[in-house]
């Protein structure tokens, strides 16, 4: 199947060795190839038991010239098909494509059959220094985690494809995950941003996060017609984001994110205010108003980009001397409070719409201030409170 020749120069003198061997293309298909240059027999001895174990072993023979930008591009392609099919929601693959261009601006120029462990870990550890691309400063240890699984997945998907013939991924050293202390408003500080957004349209999408805890995808896609006032039931099935085609309603993907959420008076009180607002302004005639059936939308009825609500949320916050505060960081104060409150985890889990409760212990179950005050209190009058 493989055989081994000498060459020779013109006094006949070996000066190298090649092999004639046969192998399997990715396709399946046996096709005959010569590799040269074996300095020593031994050498092309070893490759001949290689070559020969792959094929009887229907191994296929990798490509030697795939970079690893060629790599993502097919591992794009495979994502996005997938996303077509609905396996994969449209906001997974957008944050797909965001580590894809990690990837290729630092190992994009590697040839596969190049790629090793310590490669890998390199370019973590200049993400770790300089990876921003807006900013210039260093990515997060869990922005790089996701990379790093990115990257591991598709060069999985190498291998089955037989580009490769294996995962140097899968013995980088991963980046261990550093959870960021979620922040949590107080009770002043929430006070104060309710008052600074009444009759803004951040009014109703902070409203929904602190109330329910809502995602701001989601409550940016919530409408009228998924709220029934009868029973006080919110549906949460779809959110605004940006999908292949610019923004749509996207549903959500997963069982344990559409989900039903009550809401008490407080809540229905406030929805139906906002919603007498907004039929008054169908009703103006010197309004054009777009109707949606949003419930969060600009004062023209049009949605709301989700990175323009962001960024105006950004800005209010500087403005009230409010430190660090994220929007998301409302839906954590939601989490939080009810925890401390008593609120069973798996409920709140479950309004959070997690597909599992340890991901409510691990990112939302960090007891505040005042409930671990609270435990001191409780646990010293267990033990001293019979003197």
């Amino acid at each position: 199947m493989a055989s081994i020749h000498e060459e020779k120069d013109e006094n006949g003198k070996t000066t190298s060795y090649y092999v004639s061997y046969r192998f399997r293309n990715r396709f399946g298909k046996t096709k005959q190839s010569i590799k040269r240059g074996f300095r020593k027999k031994k050498d092309a001895e070893t490759f001949k038991r290689e070559v020969e174990t792959d094929y009887y072993n229907n191994q296929v023979k990798v490509t030697d010239s795939m970079t690893v930008s060629e790599l993502m591009d097919e591992w794009e392609k495979s994502l996005t098909k997938r996303q077509s099919m609905g396996d994969l929601a449209t906001n997974t693959v957008n944050g797909y494509k965001v580590n894809i261009r990690h990837i290729k601006g630092g190992l994009g120029d590697i040839r596969l059959s190049d790629l090793t462990t310590e490669a890998i870990e390199d370019f973590y550890l200049a993400k770790y220094e300089s990876g921003n691309y807006r900013t210039g400063e260093a990515l997060s240890a869990t922005s790089i985690r996701y990379i790093h699984t990115n990257l591991r997945n598709a060069l999985a998907f190498a291998v089955q494809k037989h580009f490769t013939k294996y995962n140097p991924a899968v013995g980088a050293t991963k980046v261990t995950k550093q959870l960021k202390k979620p922040r949590i408003c107080s009770l002043e500080e929430i006070d104060r941003i309710n008052q600074h957004t009444l009759g803004t349209e951040l009014e109703m999408p902070v409203y929904l996060a602190l109330s329910l805890g809502l995602r701001r995808g989601e409550a940016l896609g919530l409408k009228w017609e998924r709220i029934d006032f009868e029973t006080k039931t919110i549906f949460i099935e779809e959110q605004w984001a940006l999908g292949p085609d610019g923004y749509a309603f996207v549903r959500l993907k997963s069982n344990y994110s559409q989900r039903p959420l009550p809401f008490n008076e407080e809540v229905a009180k406030k929805l139906l205010a906002v919603k007498a607002t907004q039929d008054a302004l169908k009703k103006d005639p010197d309004n054009r108003y777009f109707d949606h059936g949003l419930v969060c939308c600009q004062q023209n009825g049009l949605p709301i980009r989700p990175e323009y609500m962001s960024q105006a949320f950004s800005r209010m916050i500087d403005k009230l001397n409010i430190p660090s505060l994220r929007f998301h960081d409302l839906r954590h104060t939601f989490a939080s409070r009810a925890l401390s409150k008593g609120v069973p985890l798996l409920i709140v889990s479950r309004m959070l719409g997690h597909a599992s409760i340890s991901i409510t212990a691990d990112i939302y179950g960090h007891p505040t201030d005042e409930a671990f005050r609270d435990a001191a209190n409780i646990s010293h009058e267990a033990i001293w409170g019979r003197k």
